[in-house]
């Protein structure tokens, strides 16, 4: 299960190996198989492709232990996560025993600033991880305060926490000598921060090509899922949450008169807002369109973007309280569905333009809150094959070209390489 959920028995090609080998040690405090987001999946997909041409050490947390299954890659659980300072020897000796060359980590915080004293630092973040990090510390009596019965003294212990690990986080990135942005606008929100712009790098993506790809026989993939030949099939998948737009979607599928009885729209996934989004489609008389099918694998879901006329997520920049906001910082999402020929249509927040090239391989909608304006958006589809096609090929085009691993792991190589040369 391991293999088949990660892509294990389809790891690409590594790249030509064209600099010396590097011992490169990656730090992560997600990995496979107990984790398969996209932080989880950028550790094991990155680490297999450099371990093609470099030796690799994985450090995970404790509580993660060793993969029973990990393909040949060196994965040691000696990260405690709560704890710098703890980290911070468990990471300098490990890098001192093993003669580590550079070290990339996978996540804001991971990286003390006594090991980016010692060694370069290539450290990727996806702005929430800075911006409200989970990495970088813990109060002292933490488990004290959260069991406190009243709500307000429980969130103001949080919010100073998360404060006093984001003035950590903050620190520790000043201190590395590459930062990978996962997008334009985490590159923009390090910049406010204060980190200079001469050390910040954009990498977009990574996608496995051989498994987000075009179905062999799409007819019959789409009558395997009950959908019929005439019908236009719209997918959503993500978290039940504001910030993913699955309630702007069926109002503008309710906007579509006509076009209403042809569409069916699978919303993929689960969380606090299904009871909600369930009421609504019933309110919007959309029962006979709309399929709840809950959460699924990766091999599952890559048939839905498969057999898909259109993948929609009019993500929207949710706000969390008057001092935060929840936004899409890349969308992984949008290309994994693009490579699979999907015509893709987003919103034009966060990091979704890095993946969305308005019409080339997708539709961007200005607002995220009006219907009407995705409506018109999801009819344009609709009403023209020509134009999903010219998309869906686009979007295969840009997964090769773009977001795929073999392209993500030559930057990522290149950046530590560059590391080390300026260190030394």
């Amino acid at each position: 299960m391991f293999l088949d959920e990660c892509g294990g028995d389809r790891v690409s090609r590594a790249s030509p190996l064209i600099r010396p080998p590097m011992t490169i040690l990656i730090v992560t405090d997600q990995f496979p198989p107990k984790h398969f987001g996209g932080m989880a999946q950028h550790a094991w997909h990155l680490s297999r492709h450099l371990a093609g041409s470099h030796r690799v050490i994985v450090a995970v947390p404790k509580s993660l232990g060793k993969p029973a299954d990990a393909h040949g890659l060196d994965v040691r659980p000696v990260l405690d996560v709560a704890s710098p300072r703890r980290d911070a020897n468990a990471l300098l000796k490990l890098a001192r025993a093993e003669r580590c060359d550079v070290i990339h980590s996978c996540t804001a915080g991971l990286t003390p600033i006594p090991l980016s004293a010692e060694f370069p630092v290539v450290q990727r973040v996806v702005g929430n991880d800075f911006l409200r990090p989970w990495c970088g510390g813990n109060l002292p009596l933490r488990g004290v305060f959260y069991r406190i019965p009243m709500a307000a003294v429980r969130n103001a212990f949080a919010r100073h926490e998360r404060a006093r690990r984001k003035v950590n986080v903050i620190a520790q990135l000043a201190r590395c000598r590459t930062i990978a942005a996962n997008s334009q606008w985490t590159a923009a929100a390090l910049g406010r921060e204060g980190i200079p712009a001469d050390r910040i790098r954009t990498i977009v993506g990574g996608m496995d090509c051989s498994v987000f790809c075009p179905a062999e026989d799409r007819s019959a993939l789409r009558a395997s899922l009950g959908v019929q030949p005439h019908e236009f099939m719209i997918v959503t998948a993500g978290n039940f949450v504001p910030k993913k737009g699955f309630d702007t979607v069926l109002r503008a599928i309710a906007l579509l008169g006509k076009h209403k009885a042809v569409i069916r729209y699978f919303a993929i996934g689960d969380g606090p807002q299904e009871a909600n989004l369930r009421s609504l489609a019933d309110t919007l008389e959309l029962s006979r369109s709309v399929t709840f099918t809950g959460r699924m694998n990766q091999s599952r879901l890559t048939q839905y973007y498969q057999a898909c006329d259109a993948y929609v997520q009019p993500s929207r920049d949710h706000a969390m309280s008057q001092q935060m906001t929840d936004v899409e910082t890349m969308g992984r999402t949008f290309f994994e569905a693009g490579g699979c020929g999907a015509a893709v249509i987003g919103s034009s927040v966060g990091g979704i333009p890095d993946v969305i090239r308005p019409h080339d391989n997708g539709l961007l909608i200005g607002n995220p809150e009006d219907p009407a304006e995705l409506a018109n958006a999801i009819a344009l589809l609709l009403e023209n094959p020509e134009v999903r096609a010219q998309l869906g090929a686009a979007g295969i085009r840009r997964a090769h070209e773009e977001f795929s691993w073999e392209i993500v792991a030559a930057r990522y190589d290149r950046e530590l390489s560059q590391a080390i040369s300026i260190q030394r």
